[in-house]
């Protein structure tokens, strides 16, 4: 096993001269730091190998039994699950880790060597593995990587053996039939992995299908076909920021309940009647009687970030009272908390919970206010939450296609922006018609 103590120097450097794509290149140098641990480079060598280190329904047993094992009163046994844990990889890990403690000193010996080489491998080796099925066009590959998927140990491992699969498996937009077979395997980190290879990589047409997986029996399944439509990065965003948006509510004293939340963007949601309340306020800043002028600022500050885009459009006005006065109560509802509260309680809303009632009272609420956001920011973390929620439903929420008719640009924007993310076909074939929208905003 001490040749994986140092083997990751010799990956860094054999990978350090890879040439950008694929190729001959690219697969020799793959061949090479298998072929530098001792892995077989044979087809039917990589495809064990991925097999071994892919997660299956009996893990729990088979594992548990190994590490048992690892305490045999015969050599050759304590040989035989030694070297079947190292062939386990990351796998092994949490079964090694839970015996050091309290085993016998044998068991924890070589746990403590296995955990150590296991760790020193990292996780270039299955990437190559999978690099070269997929360059070699391997038969059984699809399947092998299709396996493997859900036991990647890191983001990093599982974009390049999604690469690979969609070498494999969609060309030409044409998606093979292995792949759509695997939609209905019966262990469910397969079927899940077949789902985000199909809603990542193929085209529009199959997002009906990875709708379906939204209703799908088995939660981790549900949350596959989610990110397969709205991808990670945006789900990663609201947990990374979730303890200071939590602050940030706190400190306004606002609860954390979803009901509270909406209410918060409902109340800056604003309707016909509140837009001309605001525009005439505005005018009153130019009032003849002080009085009037004072009382005018101080309901236009009481309004808060609503009134900054009705502000904003004054500060240029001819009357100098005027622009002094928007300018002033800019000023003052700057000193707020400012955006970071609505973009926390956008955030918030976006949060899975299993408290939360299902999605469509929140999507209509934020489709409400998008256009009345504090700034672009908002606005952006709004359109984000709206794709995040729209994934969490087998159908998506009549509202957003509603939406592509708003009176508002910022509401049509806003609907065809998520629904060229998430929408099916029928949906974005709708959306290609407000590229003839006379606002270019809307039609970007």
């Amino acid at each position: 096993m001490r040749r994986f103590a140092a083997l990751g120097g010799l990956i860094g450097s054999i990978l350090l001269l890879a040439l950008p794509g694929t190729g001959e290149t690219t697969a020799t140098l793959d061949e090479q730091v298998l072929q530098a641990a001792k892995i077989p480079t044979t087809d039917a060598g990589l495809r064990e190998f991925l097999r071994l280190r892919s997660q299956r329904a009996d893990d729990k047993r088979e594992l548990a039994r190994l590490v048992e094992q690892l305490g045999s009163g015969t050599f050759k046994e304590r040989d035989a699950a030694d070297k079947q844990l190292l062939m386990r990889g990351h796998l092994a890990l949490p079964y090694l880790k839970g015996v050091v403690a309290k085993a016998p000193l044998e068991v924890t010996r070589r746990a403590e060597n296995l955990i150590k080489a296991i760790e020193a491998m990292g996780p270039e080796l299955p990437v190559a593995a999978a690099r070269l099925l997929a360059h070699r066009q391997a038969p059984g590959a699809i399947e092998t990587l299709l396996a493997y998927l859900p036991s990647a140990p890191d983001e990093w491992v599982e974009e390049e053996v999604l690469a690979c699969l969609s070498q494999l498996a969609v060309r030409a937009g044409k998606v093979d039939a292995r792949l759509l077979a695997a939609l209905h395997d019966p262990f469910p980190p397969v079927r899940g992995a077949a789902v985000y290879v199909l809603g990542r990589r193929a085209d529009a047409d199959q997002r009906h299908t990875v709708r379906k997986f939204l209703a799908d029996p088995d939660p981790k399944v549900r949350e596959r076909a989610a990110l397969a439509l709205a991808g990670k990065r945006l789900p990663q965003i609201i947990r990374d920021t979730a303890a200071q948006d939590d602050e940030m509510i706190k400190q306004q004293q606002l609860r954390r309940e979803q009901p509270a939340l909406l209410e918060f963007l409902q109340r800056r949601t604003l309707s016909d009647d509140d837009q001309n309340r605001l525009r005439r306020l505005i005018r009153e800043l130019g009032h003849a009687k002080f009085r009037v002028r004072d009382e005018a600022s101080r309901q236009l500050v009481k309004e808060g970030t609503p009134a900054l885009a009705f502000l904003k459009e004054a500060e240029t006005s001819g009357d100098a009272e005027v622009a002094r006065r928007v300018r002033l109560c800019i000023d003052e509802i700057r000193k707020g908390p400012g955006p970071a509260l609505p973009i926390a309680v956008v955030h918030h809303l976006a949060r899975p919970s299993l408290k939360d009632p299902p999605p469509a009272n929140a999507i209509r609420v934020l489709l409400g206010y998008v256009p009345f956001a504090d700034d672009e920011t908002v606005e952006e973390e709004v359109i984000n939450a709206l794709t995040i929620l729209s994934a969490r439903e087998p159908g998506l929420d009549p509202a957003l296609p509603a939406a592509l008719t708003d009176p508002l640009p910022a509401r049509r924007g806003t609907a065809a922006l998520v629904l060229g993310r998430v929408g099916t076909k029928e949906h974005i074939r709708v959306v290609h018609k407000l590229l003839d929208d006379p606002l270019r905003w809307v039609r970007f």
